[in-house]
């Protein structure tokens, strides 16, 4: 019994051989790397970011200017009851 020309072949023809196959998967591979970096790069430069010892400095300015304000509320309210305790 002949086979017929069209079923001799089962694989089809667009599958390239391993090592094509490797080395196509090497270069998405490195393509899909080079643009993922590109765009956290960009998402960076586009971001206010800072350093971890600038963040804690404007950290301990937060604290500082906070405890300032408790300081003049406590002294605004003293005024204040001197103030209305006079009239």
């Amino acid at each position: 019994m002949q086979s017929s020309p069209s079923s001799a072949s089962t694989k089809p023809a667009s599958i390239p051989p391993d090592s094509s196959l490797n080395a196509l998967l090497n270069d998405t591979n490195q393509a899909l790397r080079y643009q993922v970096k590109r765009c956290l790069q960009a998402a960076v430069a586009r971001g206010d970011l800072i350093t971890r010892a600038e963040f804690d400095t404007q950290l301990e300015l937060l604290a500082k200017t906070r405890l300032k304000l408790s300081e003049l509320e406590k002294q605004l309210h003293e005024l204040l009851a001197c103030q209305s305790g006079m009239s």
